[in-house]
């Protein structure tokens, strides 16, 4: 319950949430709700879109390191690896 006080979440319109639409996001299409920038704007205030420097959690970009172990198994078993993901 402490997550929810003192915050602008139970404020957000049914409007925001009545369709969905396709954004891209790193490499892939990812179902949104319309009403996105309300929905950003109550759980992150005005400012959700001005960058913050600090720590992660994993790699940027996320797929990385298996990329790089995807790579060396197809180095190790002679295989070349597809363009697609050139």
């Amino acid at each position: 319950m402490q997550f929810y006080m003192n915050t602008d979440r139970e404020h957000i319109s049914k409007e925001a949430y009545e369709q969905i639409i396709l954004m891209p996001f790193e490499n892939l299409m990812v179902n949104v709700p319309i009403g996105y920038d309300e929905v950003l704007k109550a759980y992150y205030t005005d400012s959700y879109m001005t960058p913050v420097q600090y720590g992660a959690s994993h790699e940027y970009p996320w797929f990385a390191k298996a990329e790089r172990q995807l790579r060396l198994y197809y180095q190790q078993h002679n295989i070349n690896f597809p363009k697609e993901y050139e």
